[in-house]
């Protein structure tokens, strides 16, 4: 008893020196967060289809700028039938479904967003859950007309 005593020791700040016990204290920790770090997405989503992630990741990146790092709170975003559209000018348009918190902490409902890369920096998006509620109309008849 004496020896995991002595081993232990208290620093003069109030934390462990190093010893046996300390030693294993810390590879736990480390372990945990390696775990930790392999088993979270990337992106921290809900993909519920499997739409998404079918996407290139930079493709998912031009998702997230224009829709997920909008929202109130990010990691919470739902998404739902996700794909890519080419129009006949060869532009690309990815749209698909969002479900966001409002400020409640409540789900609002899924909602179509599309956003369309005309070239090189270059782009329009229509993501009605950004928006009040009385525009949110009038962007769901802009992503249709995307072909949404």
């Amino acid at each position: 008893m004496a020896e995991t005593v002595e081993d232990n020791r208290v620093a003069s700040q109030g934390e462990l020196t190093e010893g046996p016990r300390s030693a294993g204290i810390g590879m736990c920790l480390a372990a945990a967060a390696l775990a930790l770090t392999i088993a979270l997405p990337a992106s921290a989503h809900e993909d519920l289809d499997g739409s998404y992630d079918e996407l290139s990741r930079a493709l998912q990146g031009t998702v997230e700028a224009f829709v997920t790092d909008k929202l109130r709170a990010p990691k919470a975003a739902q998404y739902r039938g996700v794909r890519l559209i080419r129009n006949p000018k060869g532009e690309l348009t990815i749209c698909g479904q969002v479900n966001a918190r409002n400020g409640y902490g409540g789900y609002n409902g899924f909602e179509p967003f599309a956003i369309t890369i005309h070239g090189p920096n270059r782009w329009s998006s229509y993501v009605p859950v950004l928006f009040d509620i009385r525009t949110r109309p009038s962007l769901r008849a802009v992503v249709a007309s995307e072909g949404c």
